[in-house]
């Protein structure tokens, strides 16, 4: 069951951080949730903006920040789908939504 909650504007994504398990490594980011028993291997993007989701950094911020370090054509509507993509995996405390257009995988792909 998919579902989505808006997060208010004066709100930022936050990384879960209890019962977790994290390795990092050169090119992902090995999550493990105690809770749910699920492994996770985030990639780079993903490893990065789950990093970023510390409660003080905007997506607008984040996009900046992975446009530098990882890839400079790099669009917010990734940063988004990054945060669904990890909310969907509760990795993230609360669920992010996008009140802006929504980016489907194959457009996202099509796009980088």
């Amino acid at each position: 069951m998919a579902f989505i909650m808006k997060i208010d504007l004066q709100s930022l994504p936050k990384a879960r951080e209890e019962d977790l398990v994290v390795e990092e490594l050169s090119e992902e980011t090995l999550v493990y949730d105690l809770r749910r028993d699920r492994a996770h291997c985030l990639n780079a993007s993903a490893g990065r903006v789950w990093k970023y989701a510390d409660g003080k950094t905007d997506v607008a911020e984040m996009t900046r920040r992975l446009r530098r370090d990882i890839d400079e054509n790099l669009t917010e509507e990734a940063v988004w789908f990054a945060l669904d993509r990890l909310a969907k995996a509760h990795l993230i405390d609360g669920v992010v939504a996008n009140d802006g257009p929504r980016i489907s995988r194959r457009d996202l792909i099509r796009t980088i």
